[in-house]
């Protein structure tokens, strides 16, 4: 009995050793590839709350992939037509936006079937961006052929469920008659209110729209100008906080504004570049992405109440020849994994391949 006890308390204490000893090369081990994900061009990457999907937006291959979050598994693909450049999930969770080619193909996401809609004549060509309303209206900007190269002005084109018919258009400013620049558009949990960024200009200028009814929508507010930096990447709306999350080129972090007055809160630090920003399902935690700097490989998570920094995670960097270039996040839905973006947006000739997948990283988990 006593050998047994001897033995027992051995093991234990070996135990005990080795995770005293866990350093930050083993949280690599927390991090892994989903190879089935390589492409040549991987441009955005959105989470599904109700069916804990991720979907990411393969423009290397137009395709639409689909990745179960708990098995970390591609389980679909759908093809579609060349640069995809934006993607929306309608208010109810049933339907998918995806702007590719100049179209916008809807998916059921209970069935997964997909069809083109067909869009007015006048909307014709590419769409820089898509959000949904509270009534699964949905809204558009227009781009030109090479959002890259060639950005144009656009009003904004609210449309019909079907997306056939224009219900209205209007444009940002007081009086919402003032183009976008090559704008980002989201709605707010509700549907009910829209906020317009234009995707490059220095400084950044955001705008709030009240949506509720589509054929008079009400001005609501605007940053204050020369407040916020430039080069918008992407942004997210809270869902707990009266908070809105920008990650652009500069400053290096994401800005924290008020979703009321749009006034800058604060700056939460990310290193150089920050190109992606996320939010968990219940609104208390905040991850973000810087890009390539040549320093800084990590992805970062905060406090939403108190905006500390929680953790930061160093992102695997095979990819892209061993460069740290992350270009993209998205949390499941229990802010366990976040999923992330890859890679250069080139192909590899030397072993025929893409240079861009996603990885995968454990987060802390769920907090309030």
């Amino acid at each position: 009995m006593k050998k047994y006890s001897y033995f027992k308390l051995l093991g234990m204490l070996i135990i005990t050793c080795v995770l005293m000893c866990i350093n930050r090369e083993e949280i690599f081990a927390e991090s892994r590839w989903i190879d089935s994900t390589n492409s040549t061009h991987l441009s955005l990457i959105i989470r599904d709350e109700i069916r804990d999907r991720i979907y990411l937006a393969d423009s290397g291959d137009s395709k639409l992939v689909i990745i179960d979050s708990q098995s970390e598994a591609v389980i679909r693909r759908i093809s579609l037509s060349g640069q995809i450049t934006d993607m929306a999930i309608s208010k109810d969770g049933s339907r998918l936006a995806v702007a590719s080619a100049g179209n916008i193909i809807m998916v059921d996401l209970n069935t997964l079937r997909a069809g083109k809609i067909n869009l007015p004549k006048e909307l014709k060509g590419l769409i820089a961006s898509v959000a949904f309303d509270q009534n699964r209206h949905m809204l558009c900007l227009k781009a030109s052929s090479n959002l890259k190269t060639n950005f144009v002005w656009s009003l904004i084109y609210h449309l019909t469920a079907s997306g056939d018919t224009l219900i209205n258009k209007f444009g940002i400013g007081s009086n919402l008659n003032e183009s976008v620049y090559c704008g980002i558009i989201k709605t707010d949990i509700t549907g009910k209110k829209l906020y317009v960024a234009d995707r490059w200009r220095r400084p950044l200028i955001i705008h709030k729209i009240d949506i509720t009814n589509p054929k008079k929508p009400v001005f609501l507010a605007k940053n204050q100008d020369g407040e916020l930096g430039g080069n918008l990447r992407d942004f997210t709306i809270s869902p707990r906080y009266d908070e809105v999350y920008l990650a652009s080129g500069s400053p290096y972090g994401i800005q924290v504004v008020n979703s009321s007055t749009l006034r800058f809160i604060t700056m939460l630090e990310t290193g150089q570049y920050p190109c992606g920003v996320d939010v968990s399902r219940y609104g208390d935690k905040i991850y973000g992405i810087p890009e390539d700097n040549g320093k800084n490989n990590d992805a970062y998570e905060f406090n939403a109440k108190d905006r500390t920094l929680l953790e930061s995670y160093q992102l695997l960097s095979e990819v892209d020849k061993g460069a740290a270039r992350a270009r993209g996040i998205a949390v499941d839905r229990f802010s366990e994994k976040a999923f992330v973006v890859h890679g250069r947006d080139e192909y590899d000739e030397s072993n025929k391949t893409g240079q861009m997948k996603v990885q995968v990283v454990d987060v802390s988990g769920s907090g309030d």
